[in-house]
């Protein structure tokens, strides 16, 4: 029955052959049946449990326990209702947090529980900037480059007790780890927020932010900034990638004349999901046979033909991926599936300007940036975005050619339109590509073997020969490849389904090996031929 119940909890274990017995006292409170609660867990970004925040609705307010644990009883039901979290009592010097609102639907005469943990975020007040009225304040932080706000001059700033804000800091946060989900519909790699929260200004705050989705110079972005008085998600504004990628900068909102910018502090980010992998680390996020695990995107490696020496070796390779055939994309070997010798350079390779870097197994590749123009004239451009392509370098040398530079020292070439024609590794041992028309018609290695390849009308390969006159053969169903088959005859087959997904592999012996099932795009589960 309803009520309060005193209760001692023992327990005894054995410590190095010691019984240890301990003993502790909780209370146990019973809500009636009928009651309208709602509880919910409070934690830090660190997943630690917070207490002493206080959470309050309707009037009724608590603080949370050790464990992070609140309840509220005797509340009002109702559909969005704005439960205030209040971080600010559980802060302490060196660590402060955030008071947030967030939406609750609450339903009359039951216990209603939270359908996610909030997730309270250091505020990084170490790199806070100082509001100076009549003159505009840039607000940054070292913590994440190209990231800025402007207070205007002039704004009127203001908590929502009415006082004069004085101090302003910014703080990036991890998209799962942001006090409550982001929009499902919505995606982007970073959210932010300035504090304190809820502050209020009588004119728009334009932010600046980092383009960390690599989206292409020149994109339009949407802008969403979270509303504590809706408790809703909203876009208030649109931005545009710089010229040079770097960042998203807000455009010019036609009803002001003035860029779009924050009205209050709240959480805020661009609405532009990561391209492809969204970090470096991603080449080894991968299940068996392989699935990228960041995206669910199906990835097959296929017949491949090769050999080598002491100064290097060729081969040519058929690589799909779903994300290829769902897009449309059309490589060398037909729709979702590329040659590994399709390596890209698409972009603006000008003075300021960004270019884009796609592998053959990338549906959207990386962007490199200007960093800086050589004695000769040569520009260069780098990336950022991936650990395993810093201290890279894209060139755009003086006669209109291109080049990537790894920092191994291996150099890929590229003509003026982006296409790759050789590879030079670091001992000055160089392969070749020929291309007639459009089509890539012979790879040669360093001491003159060569791979040719003959197409059909539709650009595909259909054949490829080595240089002691074996053959490869190619053919497609629709636009998709069908078979590759080998010089004894032996075939590798492809089937798909809808919008060119791979959804099965037969071997040269005619056994299915795996079949794979797909739900929003993605790979939900790959059979292999033992079951």
């Amino acid at each position: 029955s309803a009520g309060t119940y005193n209760l001692i909890v023992t327990a005894s274990a054995s410590v190095g052959g010691i019984i240890e017995t301990h003993s502790v006292n909780i209370t146990l409170v019973v809500q009636a049946a009928s009651q309208t609660t709602l509880s919910g867990r409070v934690l830090s970004s660190e997943d630690e449990p917070l207490g002493g925040v206080g959470v309050a609705l309707d009037g009724r307010s608590v603080t949370t326990n050790a464990a992070g644990a609140f309840l509220l009883s005797n509340i009002t039901a109702g559909n969005n209702r704005a439960i205030l979290v209040d971080g600010r009592t559980a802060s302490t010097p060196g660590r402060s947090y955030p008071v947030i609102a967030e939406p609750v639907n609450i339903v009359a005469g039951q216990p209603n529980q939270m359908p996610y943990t909030f997730y309270l975020p250091r505020i990084d007040t170490q790199y806070e900037v100082t509001v100076v009225p009549n003159q505009n304040t840039m607000v940054t932080t070292p913590r994440v480059n190209g990231l800025s706000t402007l207070i205007p001059a002039g704004a009127n700033l203001r908590n929502r007790d009415g006082s004069a804000v004085s101090r302003v800091s910014m703080t990036p946060v991890a998209i799962d780890r942001t006090p409550a989900p982001l929009p499902s519909n919505l995606a982007t790699t970073m959210v932010y927020t300035n504090q304190p929260g809820g502050a209020i200004a009588d004119v728009a705050m334009p932010v600046i932010y980092p383009n960390f989705a690599e989206a292409d110079p020149g994109t339009i972005i949407p802008l969403y900034t979270f509303n504590h008085d809706t408790v809703k998600w909203e876009q208030y504004g649109v931005g545009k990638v710089s010229l040079d990628g770097r960042t998203i900068v807000p455009e010019i909102d036609p009803a002001t004349n003035k860029a779009y910018g924050l009205r209050d502090f709240s959480w805020h980010f661009p609405a532009a999901g990561p391209q492809d992998c969204p970090s470096g680390t991603c080449a080894k996020s991968r299940a068996a046979d392989p699935v990228a695990l960041s995206t669910g995107v199906k990835e097959q490696m296929g017949m491949s033909i090769g050999f080598g020496g002491a100064r290097g070796g060729i081969g040519l390779s058929t690589i799909y991926t779903s994300d290829l055939g769902i897009t449309g994309t059309v490589g060398q070997f037909g729709r979702g599936t590329r040659s590994n010798w399709e390596v890209k350079v698409t972009g603006s390779l000008i003075l300021g300007g960004a270019a884009r870097v796609t592998w053959p197994d990338e549906l959207g590749g990386r962007l490199f940036n200007y960093v800086r123009t050589e004695p000769d004239g040569t520009l260069v451009f780098t990336t950022t975005s991936r650990t395993n392509l810093l201290g890279d370098e894209l060139k755009k040398l003086t006669n209109g050619s291109i080049e990537y530079r790894s920092k191994n020292g291996d150099v890929m070439k590229f003509d003026a339109s982006g296409r790759m024609t050789g590879m030079v590794d670091r001992n000055n041992n160089t392969t070749s590509l020929t291309y007639i028309g459009s089509n890539l018609t012979r790879v040669t290695d360093p001491v003159g073997r060569s791979i040719n390849m003959d197409y059909d009308a539709s650009g595909r390969i259909i054949r490829a020969t080595d240089p002691i006159g074996r053959i490869w053969l190619y053919s497609y169903s629709g636009d998709t490849l069908a078979t590759a088959t080998d010089p004894l005859g032996n075939s590798m087959q492809y089937t798909y389904g809808i919008a060119a997904r791979l959804e099965k592999v037969t071997d040269k012996r005619g056994n299915v090996i795996k079949t794979i099932a797909y739900a929003n795009n993605r790979v939900i589960s790959q059979t292999f031929a033992d079951g």
